[in-house]
């Protein structure tokens, strides 16, 4: 039941924003892959209740909940502190594909694949209208959360 009605108010709330999708101006690339390690450091694909730290207010080029993304994972995800720099670097892999590396401090920590949802003239894409700017096609391979949003759940 409890599983129903969080899948419900996920429904409801992603309906919300997704209306408003096609009327946003996607920023660059690289505004882009720093809103993805944002949503990844805010537990976006911790298992369980969503963290508080993933309040949709936040990110503002694509919707963000773990309802799909709670993956089973043999490893406990890396804790991480916010006085960590963290910093993205975006590398073209096609047209509308990209790879974004990101590093902590300076120092390599993964990467992820996403790829870019553009509009065609006035006619926004269906993946645009329901996804926003871009999606994540490719996770990195360990899961990040920052310290303070490991275990807050969502109010």
């Amino acid at each position: 039941m409890r599983t129903i009605l969080a899948f419900l108010i996920w429904s409801m709330s992603s309906q919300l924003w997704a209306a408003d999708w096609n009327k946003v101006q996607c920023p660059s690339d690289l505004v882009l892959a720093q809103e993805f390690i944002t949503a990844e450091l805010s537990g976006w694909r911790i298992p369980g209740e969503p963290s508080s730290c993933l309040d949709q207010t936040q990110f503002r080029f694509f919707p963000v909940n773990n309802s799909g993304l709670n993956e089973p994972s043999k490893s406990q995800p890396i804790i991480i502190d916010r006085s960590r720099k963290v910093s993205v670097k975006v590398i073209p892999k096609s047209s509308y594909k990209r790879r974004a590396d990101f590093y902590f401090d300076g120092k390599y920590a993964g990467h992820f694949y996403f790829e870019l949802f553009p509009q065609a003239g006035n006619q926004p894409s269906p993946l645009r209208r329901d996804f926003g700017c871009a999606g994540v096609y490719a996770y990195p391979a360990q899961r990040y959360v920052w310290r303070q949003c490991l275990n807050q759940k969502a109010k």
